[in-house]
């Protein structure tokens, strides 16, 4: 299920992406050791969360951001993932991604720009290693995410 998250004055946060436990194979990926999950539920029934910032997490539930705010940043001014043991940031740019060692270009399709993860083209890579990101650059610029 897809949550968005708003801060006090109901501008846009972020988002959450909710997984039940139930349908969830941990053969295939081991969500409850990610980085990129955390437990919790949906109405009582256990899940697994990942949750992305598009402001600072501080102000969400502190205030909120102005109208003023909104209207210079948009929907955000950043993009922050959560994780077990704090935040991961994306880099906001295509050469801040290709500067660090963590984050690897890969082909799609045409005109669909150029997405980023952290699949190292190595065949002997632990894919339940991988943060399960994907993230999108146009014209140099991060303007998207898949989960």
């Amino acid at each position: 299920s897809l949550i968005l998250i708003y801060d006090q004055n109901g501008y846009i946060a972020g988002s959450q992406n909710g997984l039940l436990k139930t349908d969830v194979d941990e053969s295939v990926f081991p969500f409850s050791t990610s980085e990129a999950y955390q437990s919790g539920d949906i109405s009582g029934v256990p899940a697994f969360f990942s949750t992305a910032y598009f402001v600072d997490p501080e102000i969400v539930c502190n205030g909120g951001r102005s109208e003023s705010d909104f209207q210079s940043q948009g929907v955000g001014d950043r993009l922050w993932f959560m994780t077990t043991t704090g935040f991961k940031p994306a880099p906001l740019t295509q050469d801040e991604a290709d500067s660090t060692a963590e984050w690897y270009d890969h082909f799609c399709f045409l005109g669909m720009g150029d997405h980023y993860m952290q699949f190292n083209y190595e065949p002997s890579q632990d894919c339940g290693s991988v943060f399960p990101v994907q993230l999108l650059y146009d014209g140099g610029v991060l303007n998207g995410f898949v989960w």
